[in-house]
């Protein structure tokens, strides 16, 4: 990203006979890793089940969590 001009950010490329700027194709590939990962997460909580420890804030714990980020 760092070497890219703006004028080749606005360059046209196409996928799948689609065209798109450089910059949406970045953005359409950002957006596409996101699904994978969603789909990785869901199978491994239902291969896990009760033994699955979230990857974030825990389900029902967000007060307790704003509480300590805010007392720090």
């Amino acid at each position: 990203m760092d070497t890219l001009t703006a004028e080749q950010i606005l360059q046209k490329v196409y996928i799948r006979g689609e065209e798109h700027t450089v910059m949406q194709a970045i953005e359409r590939q950002i957006s596409h890793y996101a699904l994978h990962i969603g789909q990785i997460i869901y199978i491994g909580k239902m291969l896990k089940e009760n033994e699955w420890e979230c990857l974030s804030i825990p389900r029902g714990q967000s007060t307790s969590y704003l509480q300590k980020k805010r007392s720090t």
